[in-house]
């Protein structure tokens, strides 16, 4: 472990790649108050330069320099363009963000440059570790000691920040921006419905009530069933219920949204995403989570836009949840869409530092987790929650964040 501080630049050099969230948390920690930021970018990563200097507002900006990411000399020029307009004390390279090429010859350029320009000046080399989420300060002299490491897990980016260094948005409605929802709706009833689903038993005798009663009209029976008791005392505190049944009507009305909603709340799997936001905002304290959100709609320029069902962040790090209600056993391959789309989404979003969950009624999560580790997840980015997980989802939930943000 180190102290940041002693190694912060007077000037910082970033290599822009194909996610900036790494360079967004490198400008916020290595560059001296009074320093200075210079931008190595290529033609694909143009319009990044201004999100970063959005993002990272008070820090003194030079101006950015364009390379060809795959031509060794373009880079050297550019790093030797970059140093030798700024003087300093002290100089940082940090190479998370470019391709494998701009790394190698940025790091050499800037090696070729303190030797033949500068050699009184400190050089600072860094990445960020995505899997520890440690800021890697790289050895003056790798052959007789090792480089230094800071956990930077807990530094702060919140979700409308992430998405604004992609230039995208949150979705607007009738000119209205759609921000995701903080607080999940029927908490009580929401846990109530997954304890159901946590045994395939009840799941039947609650799919038989769906059938015979959600399928048309606004006034629905409460449950009779000895099994569905939970349910239903559910029901009766947080909907409108008169003389044993339900107003649908009237409830919808009362929770400010559509009669439609409340029916797929009820009869689809969105009770399942308001469960697991409720999960995560009561563990926000403990875990140190942030912006935890459902229904994350997010408008891409030029391109299709995407939403979320849940996420949550701890400091940088996001966490994207898809959320699966199995009506069939043979939808399997759904669930597994869900989350494969969920996960490039993510990757998009968070780079690689970002998490991805299935929060599903699988009666065999570890089956599913292990075919998706096999076909598109080889480091273990994933998992699957399964119908063991949904009697207590939030401890699950915990146990699975803990673990991958490195929280003690």
């Amino acid at each position: 472990m180190c102290d940041i501080e002693k190694h912060r630049v007077d000037h910082l050099l970033l290599l822009l790649g194909k996610n900036p969230l790494p360079n967004a948390v490198a400008g916020k920690l290595l560059v001296n108050y009074s320093g200075s930021i210079t931008m190595l970018y290529t033609a694909d990563t143009k319009p990044a330069v201004k999100n970063l200097e959005s993002f990272l507002k008070g820090k003194k900006f030079n101006e950015p320099v364009k390379i060809d990411e795959a031509d060794a000399h373009s880079i050297f020029e550019g790093v030797f363009k970059a140093l030798n307009a700024v003087g300093g004390q002290s100089i940082g390279l940090h190479y998370t963000g470019g391709t494998k090429a701009m790394s190698a010859h940025a790091y050499r350029a800037a090696e070729r440059w303190h030797n033949k320009q500068n050699k009184n000046t400190q050089l600072v080399f860094t990445y960020l570790d995505a899997r520890s989420l440690q800021m890697v300060f790289d050895p003056v002299d790798p052959e007789s000691e090792s480089g230094e490491r800071e956990y930077v897990g807990d530094q702060v980016i919140s979700l409308k920040e992430l998405i604004g260094l992609h230039g995208w948005s949150f979705i607007k409605k009738t000119g209205k921006v759609m921000p995701p929802r903080s607080q999940g709706l029927l908490p009580k009833l929401a846990t109530a419905l997954a304890s159901v689903h946590s045994d395939s038993g009840l799941i039947d005798i609650w799919k038989s009530w769906k059938s015979a009663n959600l399928q048309s009209g606004w006034n629905w029976p409460l449950p009779e069933d000895g099994s569905l008791m939970n349910v239903r005392r559910a029901m009766e505190e947080e909907l409108c219920c008169i003389s044993g049944a339900i107003d649908g009507e009237k409830s919808a009305q009362n929770l400010s949204i559509g009669n439609q909603e409340l029916r797929l709340w009820l009869n689809g799997g969105l009770w399942l995403e308001h469960h697991t936001l409720q999960c995560l905002t009561a563990l926000s304290p403990e875990l140190r989570l942030h912006d935890c959100g459902q229904a994350i709609k997010v408008a891409v320029p030029g391109a299709t836009d995407f939403d979320l069902d849940v996420a949550t962040l701890h400091g940088y790090q996001l966490f994207a949840f898809s959320c699966g209600v199995l009506s069939k056993l043979n939808e399997k391959g759904e669930l597994k869409l869900k989350l494969f789309e969920v996960f490039v989404r993510a990757r998009q979003l968070g780079g690689d530092e970002a998490r991805v969950a299935l929060v599903s009624t699988s009666p065999d999560p570890d089956a599913l987790q292990s075919e998706i580790r096999n076909e598109f997840d080889p480091e273990g980015h994933t998992k699957v929650f399964g119908q063991r997980d949904l009697q207590d989802l939030k401890a699950a939930l915990a146990s699975w964040i803990k673990e991958q943000s490195h929280i003690s």
